[in-house]
């Protein structure tokens, strides 16, 4: 699903406030997996690695922001857990999306599973 564009799904049983703010998410640009999902997504990318990882240049901040989309985190739950603001986070996603070539955070989550990098 990813591979063919998918930008967000969460699962049926999402609470009404959960689909409002997905959409809301989607519409700002951004990507939204339900927990489960993104689970799967990257198990099924880790069994598909690549036979020598690539870090794609990464610095240790922007690695360490990879890992936490990996895990579900959006923009505000990184900035909070990192304790720095939000307008730092984006910049960093930024750098990671064009540094790996890809469009979407997703695909970023995806290729870093595929190169041991989450």
């Amino acid at each position: 699903m990813l591979e063919r564009g998918a930008v967000g799904y969460i699962l049926k049983n999402a609470i009404a406030r959960d689909l409002v703010n997905t959409i809301r998410m989607i519409h700002s640009g951004n990507t939204v997996l339900s927990n489960e999902v993104a689970e799967v997504a990257l198990q099924q990318a880790k069994s598909k690695r690549m036979a020598r990882p690539h870090d794609f240049g990464l610095t240790q901040r922007e690695l360490e922001i990879l890992r936490l989309m990996a895990q579900g985190l959006n923009n505000d739950g990184i900035s909070q857990q990192l304790v720095i603001s939000r307008s730092t986070v984006k910049f960093h996603i930024t750098n990671v999306i064009e540094k790996i070539g890809v469009k979407t955070r997703a695909e970023a989550i995806v290729l870093a599973a595929r190169n041991n990098l989450v």
